[in-house]
């Protein structure tokens, strides 16, 4: 999930603009992105950033976004692995104690 290009009807002003992205939109991993001095949302298929008043978005914006957004992605891959890591040792635990296969 990364900014491509200023989507023209969404954008509001220099301090709301509204972006397309390389893909789909990971809501989840949304949520975890904190860049300061703006809120990044998801509009749609897009990604609006707004500043808190008194910014302007800029190109480092957008590098700052990018950057959260691949941390956030990759942090969510992980923790996405660790729930299924420990789903499957769970689900081998209960065919142990069940002597029951898995389907």
């Amino acid at each position: 999930m990364k900014i491509t290009s200023v989507n023209k009807k969404g954008t509001n002003n220099v301090h709301d603009v509204s972006f397309n992205v390389d893909g789909p939109i990971d809501r989840d991993a949304l949520l975890s992105v904190n860049v300061d001095g703006f809120s990044v949302k998801a509009d749609g298929q897009c990604l609006r950033v707004q500043s808190d008043g008194e910014h302007v978005v800029n190109e480092d914006t957008v590098r700052a976004v990018n950057e959260a957004l691949e941390t956030a992605v990759a942090s969510k891959a992980q923790k996405d692995e660790q729930i299924a890591a420990d789903h499957e040792r769970m689900l081998a635990s209960v065919q142990a104690n069940t002597g029951l296969k898995r389907e």
